[in-house]
């Protein structure tokens, strides 16, 4: 009794998605097919239908996370990648790159760097994902470490289509690194200048206050002495 309610259920599914029995075991295909002929929405449910057949099947994540990013549903994109994650081997690196670029669209930018960082130490020759950790790093400040993972990238990928481009960033960025180390220089030589300048005041000021006690030192001097010569002339007296 329970095999035909299961059964019956799958056909339910299949008369809702528009297909016929024969089509259960080609979920995945059609839904591969609607997802490379740009049909998103269409790719959804037989993507998810196939995924509730086969769920330890990496390379329907992959597609059912980007379909969900086509449509706008990022969130839900990084929701479907990360259970991929759970059952990939050799799609992980892509998994990981993909839920970057998910979280870097939402502007959550430490989450992308983060994700770009796993995709690399998966795949050390995935020079996609040291490129968008490099733009990441840029928009974050860290423009040392996006000049290494551009170098990165260039090594990778000599013939990339961004290599003019990532040329003129780094040099950019080593403008930019030159001109903030020549600012914190002159920074500091004025700092050093104005500390020079409050010694110098300082010590001028200490030396007023030593030629003030000197001369009331004297004063007190000459104080006693005319005592003493009153004193002697009332003995004379």
């Amino acid at each position: 009794m329970s095999r035909f309610r299961a059964g019956g259920l799958t056909a339910i599914i299949l008369l809702f998605l528009g297909l016929s029995p024969a089509w259960s075991a080609s979920l995945l295909e059609r839904g591969e097919e609607l997802f490379l002929q740009n049909k998103p929405q269409e790719a959804v449910s037989l993507l998810e239908a196939a995924l509730q057949e086969t769920p330890r099947e990496e390379k329907i994540y992959l597609y059912l996370g980007t379909a969900y990013e086509q449509l706008g549903q990022r969130e839900k994109a990084i929701q479907i990648l990360k259970q991929g994650l759970n059952v990939a081997s050799s799609r992980r690196d892509t998994m990981y790159y993909n839920i970057g670029l998910n979280y870097f669209n939402l502007g959550q930018l430490q989450a992308a760097e983060d994700m770009f960082t796993q995709a690399a130490s998966v795949n050390s020759t995935f020079a996609q994902a040291y490129l968008n950790r490099a733009n990441v790093r840029v928009k974050l400040e860290k423009y040392e470490d996006a000049i290494k993972d551009y170098t990165l990238y260039l090594n990778l990928a000599p013939a990339g289509q961004y290599r003019s481009q990532v040329q003129q960033m780094i040099a950019l960025l080593k403008d930019k690194l030159n001109e903030a180390e020549m600012a914190q220089q002159a920074a500091e030589k004025q700092k050093q200048e104005a500390e020079a300048r409050r010694k110098a005041l300082l010590n001028s000021v200490l030396n007023s206050l030593d030629n003030a006690k000197q001369e009331t030192t004297n004063m007190s001097a000459g104080n006693e002495d005319i005592k003493d010569y009153n004193e002697e002339l009332d003995i004379a007296e």
